[in-house]
């Protein structure tokens, strides 16, 4: 699942309604220095190493990204 927030007064804020129990616990990986694809990439290859569910970079969407 892929949730875009906001950080702010030490709290992330979700652009958009999520669904999830009260006090679920969830676990949050975060890059700033996204700017292009090759960003991402790098990103997401660093994820799918704590990540193996992440083994196919089909499952990111990065239409819409700069190519540099």
């Amino acid at each position: 699942m892929e949730v875009r927030a906001i950080y702010e007064d030490g709290v992330f804020i979700p652009k958009e309604e999520i669904e999830l129990k009260e006090h679920q616990e969830v676990i949050i990986y975060y890059w700033t220095d996204i700017k292009n694809k090759l960003d991402l990439e790098k990103a997401y290859a660093e994820a799918s190493k704590m990540r193996h569910d992440l083994d196919e970079w089909d499952s990111v969407n990065v239409e819409g990204w700069p190519d540099d």
